[in-house]
């Protein structure tokens, strides 16, 4: 059956001259199998060599064994092509489980049971990941969709995507986008993790869908700091219990109204992480946010083996990339820096290896005075699009759980710093 699909496939390919459906769909060689994957191949290299693909009977002469499909007597399905490449995806998907299955069971007889999570794993990962349609759009599409698109960002002063809430973040950074991997490193202590809870509770008020994955802290902790941005609480006073009442009555009132809401109406999500990106990919096809936040993405486990921490940072951060891609949704990490010191360059763990495969890379400093001054700056040393690179200046009110943005500074072409240069650990 499915040799069949292969050769229905391939027939369908030489009737049809629809090479830019089997493009689009992604379908290489090694989709197929045996002799089939050396017959697609010679396809796809004569169309680059020539312009066009092959006739029935160029073909045949280089493989004559190859069985051509026909209908009453003449080459073809009667199957349009993109039918033909979703048979030959699910094939694939299906061909890979087996694979997966046959290799866990001789595993599991070894009574290894880290190799066979390990396999799952990294099969699941490729499964999901491996197939992707192009998104392709010509010159002449979407044309009105388009114009209205610029209206927008016109309306919004270049807003693209979903706000934080931070007018000067928004503004340097358009927003979260669909398919954009945003990353904020800091030393401990900074306020990553509060930054992260105001981006929720921001985008929650706006009536978007949020899911928020916890490394570092458990749900719990991480309910605590929501509840108090929500309500505009010091953070102190509610954590020991020292809310005034007229504060405690608004809280009390703040969860009756959630303890309304019903489960399918719920705006935020927050989940503990104890996997990897695999695991982050499955609580999106469960949860259907409109943005995914990560809280500790150094944490997450590397879903593709346990080699030195540089290559399972540049697995992590890819694979975290792919997943932004493959669900269209904007992601938004913190991670950590090792050193206090210097916590805006020299000290940030692989960060170059990180910036390639982000969108959007900022960094939160924090000198001594305006640790005292409850201030901070986010560097940004990405942007998309090559924009101009700034450093937003952030007043946080702890007495509220706010972040208000107070200036920014640009830096000149001609000033923007290189990764490298500045002392970014490159990976050799």
């Amino acid at each position: 059956m499915n040799y069949n699909k292969e050769e229905c496939f391939i027939t369908e390919l030489l009737v049809s001259n629809d090479i830019t459906t089997v493009i689009d769909s992604g379908i290489t060689p090694k989709f197929l199998s045996g002799t089939n994957k050396e017959v697609l191949k010679c396809i796809l290299d004569h169309n680059t060599n020539y312009g066009k693909l092959p006739n029935i009977l160029t073909l045949k002469k280089k493989f004559p064994e190859f069985n051509f499909s026909r209908i009453k007597g003449k080459y073809g399905t009667n199957e349009p092509m993109k039918y033909w490449c979703d048979e030959i995806r699910e094939k694939k998907k299906y061909n890979s489980l087996v694979d997966l299955f046959e290799e866990s069971e001789e595993l599991m007889i070894a009574h290894d049971t880290e190799k066979v999570l390990a396999k799952l794993k990294q099969t699941i990962t490729m499964i999901e990941n491996e197939v992707v349609e192009s998104d392709r759009i010509y010159i002449n599409s979407d044309t009105a969709q388009r114009y209205e698109d610029y209206k927008k960002r016109q309306a919004t002063g270049g807003l693209t995507g979903l706000p934080i809430g931070i007018d000067m973040v928004d503004k340097i950074t358009g927003g979260l986008n669909k398919g954009e991997l945003t990353t904020y490193m800091a030393y401990t202590g900074v306020g990553k993790t509060w930054l992260l809870v105001i981006m929720a509770v921001n985008l929650v008020k706006l009536g978007y869908r949020v899911l928020l994955m916890t490394t570092e802290m458990s749900t719990k902790k991480m309910f605590q700091r929501i509840d108090a941005v929500w309500n505009g609480f010091d953070y102190t006073l509610f954590k020991n219990g020292q809310l005034t009442r007229k504060d405690e009555k608004k809280y009390r009132k703040y969860l009756d109204d959630m303890s309304k809401t019903s489960k399918d109406d719920m705006l935020l999500v927050v989940e503990q992480s104890t996997g990897g990106v695999t695991q982050i990919g499955a609580k999106i096809e469960q949860h259907k946010p409109d943005v995914v936040l990560v809280d500790g993405a150094y944490l997450l486990e590397d879903d593709f083996g346990n080699d030195d921490d540089w290559k399972s940072t540049v697995r992590i951060w890819r694979a975290l990339h792919k997943l932004c891609l493959a669900k269209d949704l904007p992601v938004v990490v913190t991670t950590q820096s090792k050193d206090e010191t210097n916590a805006n360059l020299k000290s940030i763990n692989f960060a170059k290896a990180i910036a390639q495969d982000c969108d959007v890379f900022g960094v939160l400093e924090q000198d001594e005075q305006q640790r005292r001054d409850r201030e901070a700056d986010i560097r940004y040393l990405k942007l998309r699009d090559g924009d101009t690179l700034s450093t937003v200046h952030i007043n946080w009110n702890f007495n509220t759980m706010e972040y208000n943005s107070i200036y920014t500074e640009k830096v000149e072409a001609k000033e923007k710093p290189d990764l490298e240069e500045k002392g970014i650990i490159t990976i050799e």
